[in-house]
């Protein structure tokens, strides 16, 4: 039954192009941020000083920035940052949020209570702003900026979570189990979890991509991932500079193009995930 579900849910992956096209870009993507600096020995700490804010040229194929470092390289090393702040905060929503509605879903009454109202109180504060005070007391750094919003994207996991296992704690087969005096861990391990968590990996892609912005949006403010480390949003802080926004187009273009392509792709990817495993979506 389960390798029936995973063909099928490839079979109508693969009809879904344009979340596909997407896949093959994000691979792309981590494949060049991953191997190439190795394979051409880029430095993105290296200063060039013959070649101040220099534009595109042979020697530096997307320009310097205004210290003279090469941009293809703090590009390349930007995006693995911002892919990793990506991913890994994803992760640790989904390592707090998960059991958390899992357990206010199945057990309700108290514990239902205090994870419902810790998230409600959670979600009333605007998250950048909650965020820009975390960091505002920790030192701004890429552990710092992964954690801080790994914590406070918990919430929706939990919701997401909390409300679908309400809709199957008393389906037929968990209360078989529990009137043979199944232990509440193996019904939850066993039932309740997989026959819940569908719709948590549908919007694995779409968390991914919005910690990837709001990562950016933090570094462009200039409270996230701090120089000379670079990360796409830092990169594109330097178009605050009207001159640098107006007249060297390659400081900041290439990183926002990139963003954009990878927010875009992600999204699609989630889309494609989502139109595979709902049954009820069609194309």
């Amino acid at each position: 039954m389960k390798q029936k579900r995973k063909t099928e849910f490839f079979k109508k992956f693969r009809k879904h192009k344009l979340a596909n096209v997407g896949l093959i870009i994000i691979i792309i993507e981590i494949l060049m941020v991953t191997f190439l600096p190795i394979i051409l020995g880029l430095d993105p700490y290296s200063i060039d000083s013959t070649g101040f804010n220099q534009a595109p040229c042979a020697k530096h194929i997307l320009g310097t920035d205004d210290i003279g470092r090469d941009l293809f390289a703090r590009v390349l090393y930007g995006g693995r940052v911002s892919l990793i702040v990506g991913i890994c905060s994803t992760i640790i929503s989904i390592i707090i949020g998960l059991p958390l509605g899992i357990l206010a879903g199945y057990y309700r009454g108290i514990i239902e209570n205090i994870v419902m109202r810790l998230a409600d109180i959670f979600m009333s504060i605007p998250a950048m702003v909650l965020i820009l005070v975390i960091v505002a007391v920790f030192e701004p750094s890429i552990i710092t900026i992964i954690v801080v919003i790994g914590i406070t994207g918990w919430t929706g996991v939990a919701k997401l979570i909390y409300g679908n296992v309400l809709s199957v704690r008393n389906k037929e087969y968990v209360e078989a189990a529990r009137a043979i005096g199944t232990k509440d861990r193996e019904i939850i391990m066993r039932y309740v979890l997989p026959n819940s968590i569908a719709p948590l990996w549908m919007s694995v892609a779409f968390r991914i991509s919005q910690a990837i912005m709001t990562e950016s949006g933090l570094s462009f403010l200039g409270a996230g991932i701090q120089s000379p480390q670079a990360s796409w949003g830092n990169i594109i802080y330097a178009a605050q500079n009207l001159v640098v926004l107006t007249k060297r187009w390659w400081v900041w273009v290439p990183a926002g193009v990139l963003l954009m392509i990878t927010i875009i792709c992600i999204n699609l990817v989630g889309e494609g995930i989502r139109d595979a495993l709902d049954p009820k979506m069609k194309r």
